[in-house]
């Protein structure tokens, strides 16, 4: 019950901080502005300071212009949600692209250097950041709250969460078992970095990563590396991302249809390249991605079906760099295999 009682007074305390920061601020606009007045609104923030801001100014403000424009600013605006500190700062934006009237390319040129400036001053301070996209949400600025946000997109792109929290001095109060819980249910939130033998960097979501069993076991385990570097995969042939993001990404039991086209056209187009297609399977086969390995294990029995070794091996550009010595040995070793090539090659020739 006392808790309950602390509560209501101190929001009676702010609600009256409030009002008599609005009447100080009128007061003071009155006493020195003359007919200027007339072209004021008053606030108080929720610690009672008082502001006064022109209504061109104000206006910036989506909540204040409807409030001008209804006529109901003239007891003043309490700020119930927004302290003095922050609100310093959303009055020097609103001023300055409030009472500038000019659209010439040096007044466009001017707002953009302020613009940089403010933004860069609040980048140093994060909580005051937040503070001001809160106000600036709150009163409806569009051009304020496009330019924090974008402040803060700018600090967290390719930063992992570890990192975001560090930027943002964000506390993780999550346990192992928390953190696994929300990768399995939201994996497509998390993102991983692919390092190809090349040295080329991929973006996936860690629901598409995922899709390959031994990058699963090690985000499990939690030994991944960021990025992640696959040794034996390049580049051209993490071709397999496209597949993993379309079937990571997708609710299976809802899109059956629409990955069995996808998947009809992927392998289409792999085996047009049939050197592209044994990379992809051997990568495939490497990062353990079931699905992918049994699609193109089909194609390439069925482009294997019926030619000899020399075929397949042309047909895959794959250097034969067997020796006759070693080919010789091997025949004998292995004869039902080369047996098998003259039995086939015997009959297609035979046939008319």
């Amino acid at each position: 019950m006392e808790s309950g009682s602390s509560g209501a007074g101190a929001a009676a305390a702010a609600a009256t901080g409030n009002s008599l920061a609005v009447k100080a601020a009128r007061d003071a606009a009155a006493a020195g502005a003359g007919d200027a007045a007339a072209g004021m609104i008053y606030l108080g923030s929720n610690d009672g300071k008082p502001f006064a801001m022109t209504k061109a100014s104000a206006s910036k403000s989506k909540l204040f212009k409807g409030m001008i424009k209804s006529g109901t600013t003239e007891n003043g605006i309490p700020l119930t949600e927004i302290d003095s500190q922050t609100f310093e700062k959303v009055k020097e934006y609103c001023d300055e692209h409030g009472n500038n009237f000019s659209d010439t390319d040096e007044e466009k040129e001017r707002r953009k250097v302020f613009d940089e400036a403010f933004i860069r001053e609040l980048d140093n301070d994060k909580a005051s950041l937040f503070a001001v996209i809160h106000a600036a949400n709150f009163l409806n600025i569009q051009g304020l709250l496009d330019i924090t946000c974008q402040c803060v997109a700018d600090t967290i792109k390719g930063k992992t969460p570890e990192e975001i929290r560090v930027a943002f001095d964000i506390e993780n109060d999550l346990t192992p078992d928390d953190l696994e819980e929300i990768r399995q249910e939201d994996a497509w939130a998390f993102e991983d970095t692919l390092k190809s033998k090349d040295d080329e960097l991929f973006s996936v979501t860690e629901a598409s990563a995922r899709q390959s069993k031994l990058i699963e076991d090690m985000i499990v385990s939690g030994v991944i590396t960021h990025p992640y570097e696959l040794p034996s995969v390049d580049a051209e042939t993490l071709k397999v991302i496209e597949y993993c993001d379309e079937h990571g990404n997708s609710k299976p039991d809802e899109e059956k249809e629409k990955l069995k086209e996808f998947d009809t056209a992927f392998i289409r187009e792999l085996e047009e390249d049939k050197p592209c297609l044994y990379n992809v399977l051997t990568a495939a086969n490497f990062l353990g991605i079931g699905g992918l390995f049994d699609l193109c294990c089909e194609r390439v029995r069925d482009a294997i079906k019926g030619r000899t070794s020399d075929e397949i091996r042309a047909a895959f550009n794959i250097t034969g760099n067997f020796t006759l010595d070693y080919r010789e040995e091997d025949s004998g070793e292995s004869c039902w295999v080369y047996n098998e090539e003259v039995e086939e090659g015997d009959e297609q020739s035979s046939k008319p």
